[in-house]
Order: structure tokens, then sequence, then C-alpha cells
């Protein structure tokens, strides 16, 4: 059906993407056939005369939308991993063109009707009625059954919408690549260590500033800058480089995005694009979400102060002065932690080197899910820095895993995971394809690539992710991972990136990268017990922007103008010390406007409840690797995808309901 062959999926394991030769030019063609064959046969369903069935309408649909989404597949690889600036035009374009034809299924009043009608049948199977729910669910949040005045103005906003998103990504994109602090003066960079100064004097010489080092905008880089760096003025300079991303092209978009996105929530019939989003989520409506994240965020205030009571005490802190700045708190923290636990971030890093944290999430996995992780050097990649793994769980294929864990130009500055494909029972033969992308920056040639604490979780947290995806089996494409409710999908992952604390990861896989010596059992105690050593400030860095995202989505047409204004409000609202700096500041929030969190980043805190109970279920069993509350949890929710309600997966796993308390305590909030 598709129309590109050059890009087809050929080869063993039911087909692999041509990830490695994709370009702009030859996806433009095959993306258009993709979707006017994904049309072909949806036309051709609505204008069936026979009377509607599962079997000969969502059947075909679901078939055909699964070839589409092989080439949208391609599309997200190239606009993620190698944007060039002369093809964003090109993929601007091609981004919008599934939500157009989307948006003209869910308008066909025959095609509605039938799928409507198939809804109610009573001999649909249970999977059968699951995804006929969730295919008409979708189709009335993109307007099915509006009046066509309404349509008309719907269609003009989703238009508008997607070419927004895109100059967004493309916006943050060209800043990233332009932003750097040079630095002139070795002196400068006392506190640093060598390891970093070295990525820094390699860094000056690929970007053409004319000083001899060269802070990137990258996070890893500008994270050990604040937190190693005595230079007060350096480590300012370095975190202004860092959010000023967007700051000048973005403010009319985002105005722009939320006065649409508002226009949209009124059109179909809701209050706010906070309450659409909700919709078919665990939270129902943007104000549970909001309580739900004001109850954390109260607390955490609360220890952040506490904390920074601590810092003050210190005598690097009378330097600085009563006001502390953020790019004060990562410099003192890391003076405190090594006072009081012993080592500071370089000292715990050199513990963590690339290549064992990835052994150790492969372990964790084996042991939970039984899945075994083979490297293939025969199966291509899309660059020399990516590495390739088959999955295979009790002997059987179950997907392929690439690792893409390097930045480069046209890269962006994320970490996530992509599903290239997932599983369904129906294709046995096709398994799972997966991805997982960092931003870390590439080693000295011979020199091991030492991680942060944030970055080995980041690694599993996004393993946990992957698993999700290999671990899914359906029937039908709209049961799958993609389609979980979002406020659940952060759930495994965030419980996945929890075992990167336990004794079980850190005795086994945390060894010295020059003596090969295990880590300290003083320093593995104090990881396990949660491993984030300024907890309210780390809870707060990420309340403070599902806060703005909540707020900024509450509001009506036309009535968002400064959204940076309406950000100082939440902030201050919400008591966020100076101190802490938010992940996001909302000019470069591109989990918001340039990806699917829109109204939903407070998902991140919603699944943190349910992992801080799902740990205690894991730990009154038997401790976090216990085998059969493991597989509870892979039959119950991992494996189902959206195929049963997420709060009854939950519920199915943990036999009960999850609490906010939990959180606190895992969070140790309470004290």
């Amino acid at each position: 059906m598709l129309a590109a062959p050059d890009l087809a999926w050929r080869g063993p394991r039911g087909g692999l993407p041509p990830l490695g030769s994709v370009t702009a030019a030859a996806l433009d063609a095959h993306y258009r056939a993709a979707i006017a064959a994904w049309r072909e046969v949806a036309f051709a369903v609505a204008e069936d005369p026979a009377p509607p069935s599962f079997a000969n309408t969502l059947l075909p649909l679901q078939m055909a939308e699964h070839g589409l989404d092989q080439a949208e597949a391609l599309l997200r690889h190239v606009r993620n991993t190698a944007a060039r600036p002369e093809d964003e035009a090109t993929l601007a374009d091609l981004a919008a063109l599934r939500g157009v034809m989307e948006d003209e299924l869910a308008w066909h009043p025959a095609l509605f009707a039938r799928i409507a009608e198939i809804a109610g049948q009573e001999q649909l199977t249970t999977s059968e009625r699951r995804t006929a729910r969730l295919v008409l669910s979708a189709m009335r949040a993109r307007g099915a059954g509006l009046a066509p005045g309404k349509l008309a103005e719907l269609k003009t906003v989703n238009a508008q919408l997607a070419a927004l998103e895109a100059r967004f990504q493309a916006n943050l994109l060209a800043d990233t690549a332009q932003l750097h602090a040079p630095v002139e003066d070795i002196r400068t960079l006392a506190g640093v260590d060598a390891a970093m100064i070295d990525v820094l004097r390699r860094e000056a010489q690929t970007c053409g500033v004319g000083a001899p080092y060269c802070v990137p905008c990258a996070r890893p880089v500008v994270d050990a800058i604040l937190a190693q760096a005595e230079n007060r003025a350096l480590r300012e300079r370095v975190w202004r480089m860092w959010v000023q991303r967007g700051a000048v092209s973005n403010p009319p978009v985002v105005a722009e995005i939320l006065n649409l996105r508002a226009r949209k929530a009124a059109l179909l019939g809701y209050a706010n694009y906070a309450d659409l989003a909700a919709a078919d989520r665990m939270a129902r409506n943007g104000d549970r979400a909001l309580e739900l994240v004001e109850t954390i965020a109260r607390e955490a205030v609360k220890a952040a102060a506490r904390h920074e009571e601590r810092l003050a005490r210190l005598p690097q802190a009378r330097s600085i002065g009563s006001r502390f700045e953020p790019w004060d708190r990562p410099f003192l923290n890391d003076i405190l932690s090594a006072g009081e636990r012993g080592f500071n971030a370089v000292q715990l890093s050199e513990y963590l080197q690339l290549d064992s944290m990835i052994e150790g999430m492969f372990w964790a996995a084996g042991t939970l899910y039984q899945c075994a992780f083979t490297r293939r050097d025969d199966l291509y990649g899309w660059h020399e820095a990516v590495s390739a793994w088959e999955v295979r769980q009790h002997g059987e294929l179950i997907g392929v895993l690439w690792l893409d864990l390097f930045r480069r130009e046209g890269k962006r500055a994320l970490a996530w995971m992509d599903c290239y494909r997932g599983r369904l029972a129906s294709r046995p033969d096709e398994p799972a394809l997966t991805a997982i992308h960092h931003y870390l920056t590439p080693p000295a040639p011979g020199e091991p690539v030492l991680l942060s604490w944030e970055d080995a979780r980041v690694l599993f947290h996004e393993l946990g992710h992957a698993l999700h995806a290999l671990l899914t089996v359906v029937d039908h494409p709209a049961q799958g991972m993609a389609h979980v409710a979002w406020d659940m999908i952060e759930m495994p992952s965030q419980l996945f990136e929890h075992l990167v604390t336990t004794p079980e990861v850190l005795g086994r896989f945390a060894r010295h990268h020059r003596t090969g010596a295990p880590m300290p059992e003083a320093m593995q105690r104090q990881l396990a017990a949660g491993g984030i050593f300024d907890p309210g400030a780390f809870v707060l860095s990420l309340a403070g922007p599902a806060l703005v995202d909540l707020h900024l989505h509450r509001m009506g047409p036309g009535s968002v103008v400064d959204a940076e204004r309406v950000e100082r409000r939440v902030l201050a609202e919400m008591g966020m010390p100076r101190s802490v700096a938010p992940r996001h500041g909302v000019m470069n929030f591109a989990h918001v406007f340039a990806d699917a969190y829109a109204a939903g980043y407070y998902s991140y805190h919603w699944a943190d409840v349910m992992v801080a109970d799902a740990i205690e279920v894991f730990e009154a069993a038997g401790g976090l690797f216990h085998a059969d509350t493991a597989r509870r949890l892979e039959t119950a929710l991992l494996g189902v995808g959206a195929a049963v309600p997420p709060g009854d997966a939950y519920r199915a796993f943990a036999l009960r309901e999850p609490a906010v308390p939990a959180l606190i305590r895992k969070l140790g909030l309470d004290l």
C-alpha cells in the first residue's frame, strides 16, 4: 500500500525500518502515499452498504492505520534525531497531515454513525467493545457530531495548531544549537573536574567560538557546571544561557497555541483545554489534576525551605549572601552532599560508567520480566554511535531495542523512548521495535562515559518505557501503548527508574571506572534511601512546570497574552523558592508545546503516586524484585496496553487504590 519502495520495511524480524537512509525528500512522497492509502480504505469503509460490524468497519480501519503508523515512525525519527534547517518546512507540513486526515475521518457522518452503532452492539467481544469505545471517544474528541459551522472552525484551529507546534520545536532546536558560553581563562573553571574541562575543550574546537573552552547548551554539561564551578559569575552565565532557549522566538508562538487550544476546547464543549485533555485520563478533569499537584507542592515547599536553612550554614554560602539564586543551589548542594553523605556528584559519577549501567538495567529487566538483551551488530542503526539489541523473553523474540545516547546536530536535546512498532497478537512475527534516545556528551577516544546520578536514573526511566512497549501485546492498534492514558504512561517507567537505587543493582554494577572497586556500601545506602539529596527542590522543579501547564490551559480563549507573566504568578503563589529552578521554562517547554503533554505534565506526579504505592506493594511481598509480584504487574498492567482502563489495570495489580501519602513517604517530604 505504501508507494515509496525505497522506504519499505524489509528483512527479518517482521521487517525493519530504513532509519539510516530515510531523508526528508524521500519521506515526503512516502508519507503522503501512506495517508492516501489510509484515506482510501477509510472512505471505502464509510461507504460500505453492508450493515456495520466490527469485521467490516473497525478491523480494516485498524489494519490500514497500522500501515500509516510505519510511515509516522519514520517521520518522528527524522524530526527528532536528524532534523536539518532546510527540511523544516517539509517536515512541518508532513507532521500536520495525519491530524488533518484524522479530523476528516472523525467528521465523516457515515463513518461516525457506523462506529457509534458498532460500539453499542451486544455481540462484540470484550476486546472489540473496548476498541470501538476507544475509537469512538477519539473521534468525539476531534469533533465528531459537531454542527457544520463549528467543524469548519475546528478544522482551521487544528491546522494552525499543527503549524505552530512545529514552529515551537524548530525554534527550540535552533536556539539549542546556537547558544553557548565561551570561556577564555582556565581559572574561570576552578572546581570543574578534569573530564568535564576536556569536554569543554573539545566543544570549543567544534563550535568555532575562538575561545579555548566552550559550554554547550546541553543539560548534562549545564548541570555539571552549575554543581561544580566555583566561579559564581560563570554559573549565572551558564544558567541564563540554558533558560534563554526560546525566549526570543517563542513568546508569540506560545500565546497563539494557548489561545487556539482554548478555542478548540470551547468548540468541543469543554470549559477549558485542561478539562478536554483530562477527559479520557485517570484525572478526568483539570481540577483533580491541579489538586494533586498542589497537595504535593505544599509539602515540597516546606521541605525545600528546611533544606535551604542547612545550605545557609555552609561557609561557602557566606560569600553569596542571604539570597540564593538558581545557580547557587546546585553548587551548595554538591558541597553539603559531600559533607553529609561523604561524596559529591563527581565522586558518585565515577561509579556510574555508562556500559555498566546499561548492563545493570538489562539485568534488572531480566530479573523482573525474564527479558534477555543480546547486542546485534548486524542490525543497522542510523549513526555509528547507535547500538542495536535483540530482546527475548523466555527464549521468544519480542523486540529490538536501539540505544542512541549521544548528542549531535539535528537531535532533540532531550531523553525519550520511541516505539516504531508495537506488538499485535495477530502478527506474532512482527516484534516490537523501540529506541532510547538521550543527549549525553560523546566521550574522548578511549575514555569511558561517566553518568551523573540523574542521567543514570533517566536511562532506567526510558528503559521502563521501552519495556512497557516490548511487553504490551494487544488485539488492535487502538489498544497499543501509544493509546494508554497519559497519566498512566509514566507509571511503569518511574517504577523501573527506582530500581537504579537498589543494592541489587548498585552492588553488582556500580564499580569505579579506574579501579573496578564496587561502590562503597555507605554510598549505596545513601542512594537506596532515595538518592535525591534535596527532595523538596527536586519535586518543586517538576511541580512548578506542572502547575504552570495546568493554569495556562485552564484559561479561556483570548485570555492568555503573556504566558511568562502567568508563569511568574503561578510560581510565586505556590511558594517556589527563588533558589529552585523549574525544570522547564514556559518558552522551552517542549513537552507541552511541541509534544503530547499539553495540560498533562502533571502525569509525572499522578504516576509517581502509583509508583510509591506499587513500591510498598512489592516491599510487602518481599522486595522490589519479587517474582510473583512482577509477574502480576506484567500481566495486569504492562501487557495490556490500553485494552483495560488504567484504573482497573492498576487495581488488578495492587489490589487497592493508590494514595498520596505513599508518595510523601517515598520522597521523604514528611520529615
